[in-house]
């Protein structure tokens, strides 16, 4: 009797901690730490830092904002051009701000880190405490 207990009441904390696990806040990397990003191709994270630049290619298929670092040399938060219409303010709200990025890192070229974007929800406008 004893034993089943202690069994029941170890399964019980072993989903209790993968539950909380799971509704863990994704790590919070600063944009200049890009060997850190890298490190976390492939996972959700947050990324934080300092809007540097924000443009368009060309053709206005793809949408940056950079953080951390000048254009081409860090983070870059990416949005395709069919995820615009989520975004009918634009990206002039996020000038000069510090922001926290949410979603799936991938390295660009296997070397530049990025997150695509599809909705304002991933973009958090971080306030001076």
């Amino acid at each position: 009797q004893g034993e089943r207990m202690k069994m029941i009441a170890f399964l019980i904390c072993a989903v209790a901690c993968v539950s909380l696990a799971l509704c863990e806040e994704p790590k919070v990397i600063d944009a200049t730490e890009l060997d850190q990003l890298k490190e976390h191709a492939g996972q959700d994270i947050v990324v934080e830092g300092l809007v540097t630049d924000i443009g368009s290619t060309q053709t206005k298929s793809i949408t940056f904002i950079n953080l951390g670092l000048p254009k081409k040399q860090g983070f870059v938060a990416v949005i395709f051009k069919k995820n615009l219409e989520a975004f009918p303010e634009g990206f002039d709200a996020y000038k000069d701000q510090k922001l926290r990025i949410a979603g799936k890192l991938s390295l660009y070229q296997n070397d530049k880190p990025q997150i695509e974007v599809s909705s304002p929800e991933q973009i958090k406008i971080v306030k001076p405490e």
